[in-house]
């Protein structure tokens, strides 16, 4: 009898610590969500500010409109491709700061009427936006009928303030038609 007791109590107490654990985990994670279906709407492409609930984010050739009909779905931006190799592809950008940056995740799908294939490239700065370096590129699936999602790691240090980029950098067009639509991004930050 004492035995079945002792039996019990340990698993209560292991029960009890797992829990604490998790919720210890839990404390120590932030994650910000953006989908941009409440974001202040951008139609034409030249460089803006969009404003959504998370803070205030820099588009360069990109836009974010609910009546653009070939969008994956409306008030998801779309990022122009560059023209050449040596030419700046759309991108979106926080204008805020995140501490202790650990990943990105960004769903994304290609724009269906654009030719060939597409992809993403996250970026990060450590500058507040004088510089920035790649974290890792993601292909999309080739027939655009579902969203691909990129997780990149980044692994910043608690205290460490990082803004974020998001590229189109699928193949370069002259027309600049291979086009993408974000649906998602994703930052997962210690708290």
């Amino acid at each position: 009898m004492m035995k079945l007791l002792s039996i019990k109590m340990f698993f209560v107490l292991m029960m009890l610590l797992t829990i604490q654990q998790v919720h210890a985990q839990l404390k120590t994670e932030k994650s910000i969500s953006e989908n941009f279906e409440q974001a202040s709407k951008k139609g034409r492409y030249p460089e803006g500010e969009v404003t959504t609930s998370n803070g205030v984010w820099i588009f360069k050739d990109a836009l974010v409109w609910d009546k653009e009909p070939n969008d994956y779905r409306p008030m998801s931006p779309r990022l122009l491709t560059a023209f050449s190799i040596d030419d700046e592809p759309g991108s979106i950008a926080t204008a805020f700061e995140l501490k202790g940056l650990k990943s990105v995740k960004v769903g994304f799908v290609g724009h269906k009427p654009d030719p060939g294939y597409f992809q993403v490239e996250v970026f990060v700065s450590r500058n507040k936006g004088q510089s920035w370096e790649s974290v890792g590129t993601s292909r999309g699936r080739y027939d655009k009928e579902k969203e691909t999602f990129g997780v990149f790691k980044v692994n910043a240090k608690k205290d460490e303030a990082l803004k974020v980029k998001v590229v189109n950098a699928s193949a370069p067009r002259l027309n600049r038609a291979n086009r993408i639509n974000i649906t998602l991004i994703e930052m997962e930050c210690h708290k």
